[in-house]
């Protein structure tokens, strides 16, 4: 997957690089958030005064000393500022660019310094366990495979073999190629790279 900046500014810091491995939701990146800070704080600070300004009403109210429109108006003024205060904190969270499942980090595709807008690529993140391989398998031959099956794969850089299994049989057939897709799962370490060139039988 590719991890997105939302929403834009200048990364401030870099948390993680290519080759980490890292958890979920762990964070990658912080963009400058001063802005972003600002709102929120300014956004509490209404909050708790309409909170209060509620509070007060609310117990006037309920001695009949404020009418039900003042005490529904009041009540309007705190949601609406529950609301602002919500979406200011999810703005200044989403300066923290974070890993959106476990995996390693394959790319990083800015440094410090660099100004994204929102959805600029960041990281490319993968989840390696299981590997997956493609296979474009010519009709014909697919009926001799079934889900479960092993096959062997051989990298040609380095020449390591390993033993794979059939996850899943596409349903359907490339009418531009006359191939079914046969996805191939490899568990465990391997010395195998994503995009890595392969043979297989």
């Amino acid at each position: 997957a590719s991890v997105k900046a939302r929403p834009g500014g200048v990364i401030r810091e870099l948390l993680a690089e290519e080759g980490d491995r890292v958890a979920a939701a762990q964070p990658l990146a912080r963009l400058e958030n001063d802005e972003q800070q600002i709102a929120a704080e300014r956004a509490r600070v209404v909050l708790e005064t309409r909170r209060s300004e509620f509070e007060r009403t609310a117990r006037l109210h309920s001695q009949g000393m404020v009418s039900e429109e003042e005490f529904d108006t009041r009540r309007r003024e705190l949601e609406e500022a529950e609301q602002e205060a919500a979406l200011r904190e999810l703005e200044l969270s989403r300066t923290i660019i974070r890993a959106p499942f476990g995996g390693i980090i394959v790319r990083r595709h800015l440094d410090v310094g660099a100004n994204v807008s929102d959805g600029t690529d960041v990281f490319d993140i993968a989840d390696l366990q299981p590997l997956y391989a493609d296979v474009n398998v010519p009709e014909r031959h697919v009926i001799r495979l079934q889900a479960g099956q092993t096959v062997r794969l051989a990298a040609d850089a380095t020449g390591e073999v390993v033993i794979a299994e059939i996850e899943r049989i596409a349903p359907a057939v490339d009418p531009a190629t006359g191939t079914v897709k046969v996805t191939l799962a490899i568990q465990g370490e391997t010395s195998l790279r994503p995009g890595a060139f392969v043979r297989v039988s």
